[in-house]
């Protein structure tokens, strides 16, 4: 039996909106089986084509109460048809647990036509497998479409904070592993401004940071399944064929599938020969095609080729990785890496304390690797930001930065991303093999510089502002 049970004095009101009409509004709650309110309503007048939402509002003793969405779960958002709608209410989320009664309560219920709420696209799914790509929308993910969502970063883990309005993590995301293995999953970035810092410097008192333009970003680092899936498959009059210089291991790995790919190079990436240079090409050709222009290819439809998947710039990688963060790490505690503990680490990322590097007795070396998706994910619901494998991320003239512009009062940077150019890679986040995390120097790590701890996570510029600024 739970050991909080609500009674309300209920009374359902129904509301209009041009022709849609909300009506045979219901309130039950299943005690004692259960403490959950349960919603439902029969919407109509809908035209066809059009979406619908419906505002939930509520009032307790003639005061107004709010209900966050997070107390939320069902047909809210994306509504497209006339019919019977369902929508749970939890009222220890909504209302605290101390609540035990509210008297003349009262729901109501106000159908419009959908907003951004319900048709701005946060996630898109790039299927290898099936060769397609799937929008995921703000209003499927929070009507519970594509499984679990939290709406409140506090719910990730005790005492975490952000800054984001507007929260909404697909949690779901880590419990189907074709989202590890045949499938990419990217999350919306949205542009503006944030606190960038050195690892190691304290947090900024204002932000110092701007990225200037929408972009997309891997729930996950790539994982060796990804690649091994792009790689069986071929188009009409080619054949993905990557090259045994390109994909060798120069030393130990742990292979798995749910693993993110080690050793990672540019020439993996590119694979623009060995002559030194690391630019970015458009060429999907069979002879300089890497797993970016093979992603690209492969995601070719009717001709155009839309989606330009390529490495995040370190300010891009710092913006997704921050997440609206005040703090050292991005669970809101501490603003100085005095102020987190090791404890805290090792519940966001793979670090040496809870992964490892080990020399065995004869010589030989083992890497506790950990699958992607394991640990607590950050408000944008990035995985695997801080540890598991370093992320290479490139930096041209325009995206360089130095270290005295992530320090407290650093000037301010704004990203941006010019032509395809000549640029360097560096390593961000943090290991398997370290103890915490950082920046390497900003130097070439390339063509064929791979190291054990070298991996990546997928980057795409949004629509068409990245088809311009990443166009020859």
């Amino acid at each position: 039996m739970k050991s909080s049970i609500f009674t309300f004095s209920l009374v359902a009101t129904l509301s209009l909106f041009g022709a849609l009409e909300v009506s045979n509004v219901k309130l039950r709650q299943d005690w004692p089986w259960s403490n959950k309110i349960k919603l439902t309503y029969t919407l109509s007048g809908l035209g066809e084509g059009e979406l619908a939402e419906v505002v939930v509002a509520a009032t307790g003793d003639g005061k107004e109460l709010k209900i966050p969405g997070s107390a939320m779960i069902g047909q809210i958002y994306s509504l497209d048809a006339n019919k019977d709608y369902e929508i749970m209410i939890d009222p220890i989320k909504a209302f605290g647990n101390g609540v035990k009664y509210i008297p003349n309560f009262k729901i109501s219920l106000t159908a419009r036509e959908a907003t951004s709420a319900s048709t701005n696209v946060l996630y898109k799914i790039f299927d290898i497998k099936e060769r397609k790509v799937v929008d995921v929308t703000r209003g499927a993910l929070l009507n519970g479409e594509w499984g679990s969502v939290e709406t409140d970063f506090g719910a990730i883990g005790p005492g975490y904070t952000t800054t984001l309005e507007d929260v909404v993590i697909w949690t779901g995301v880590t419990n189907d592993v074709s989202y590890k293995t045949s499938k990419i999953v990217v999350r919306k970035i949205p542009a503006g401004a944030f606190k960038g810092y050195q690892p190691g410097e304290a947090i900024p008192e204002e932000n110092n940071m701007t990225w200037s333009f929408d972009y997309w970003i891997g729930v996950f680092e790539v994982t060796q399944a990804q690649r091994k899936e792009l790689s069986s498959h071929s188009v009409p009059d080619r054949t993905f064929t990557f090259a045994a210089s390109v994909w060798k291991r120069s030393g130990p790995m742990v292979v798995g599938d749910y693993l993110p790919e080690q050793y990672v190079q540019n020439q993996y990436l590119y694979n623009t020969g060995t002559s030194g240079e690391r630019k970015a090409t458009s060429d999907v050709s069979s002879s300089r095609a890497g797993f970016f222009n093979y992603m690209r290819l492969w995601f070719t439809f009717d001709g155009v080729s839309p989606y330009n998947f390529e490495l995040p710039t370190q300010v891009q990688w710092m913006r997704a990785m921050r997440a609206g963060a005040d703090s050292y790490y991005y669970d809101g505690i501490g603003k100085t890496k005095n102020d987190v503990t090791q404890e805290q680490l090792n519940l966001l990322a793979c670090n040496l304390n809870n992964g490892g590097y080990v020399t065995n007795d004869d010589g030989s070396v083992t890497t506790n690797i950990c699958e992607v998706g394991r640990f607590r994910p950050n408000a944008y619901g990035l995985y695997d930001m801080l540890g598991n494998v370093r992320e290479l991320v490139r930096e041209d003239g325009d995206t360089k930065v130095s270290a005295g512009a992530w320090t407290a009062g650093g000037i301010d940077v704004v990203g941006k991303i010019n032509a395809m150019s000549d640029y360097d890679t560096t390593t961000v986040g943090g290991s398997f093999n370290e103890t915490g995390f950082g920046f390497s120097t900003q130097q070439a790590h390339g063509p064929s510089s791979g190291v054990l701890t070298g991996g990546f996570r997928l980057c795409m510029q949004s629509d068409e502002d990245g088809i311009k600024l990443l166009s020859k």
